[in-house]
């Protein structure tokens, strides 16, 4: 998982779920930032866009509140 960033987003989302992995990333991404380590910024930043992608998806299905069509047999 070494410095790949949608092995870290999955594994952030895994713990977190999508919203609490994109505040860590951003924690982390201010972190490297105060610290001045460009290199370990990019890496959040990665990891912040795969997040913010996967939360731009829209989610369909029952579960997510996806309207039931009435008369329709189950």
């Amino acid at each position: 998982m070494h410095d790949n960033p949608r092995e870290i987003a999955e594994y952030l989302i895994q713990q977190h779920g999508l919203h609490g992995a994109l505040n860590t990333a951003i924690e982390g991404a201010v972190s490297a930032h105060d610290a001045g380590d460009f290199y370990t910024l990019s890496v959040w930043r990665e990891i912040k866009a795969v997040i913010r992608a996967q939360l731009a998806q829209p989610e369909t299905g029952p579960a997510h509140g996806e309207p039931t069509v009435r008369g329709a047999r189950q």
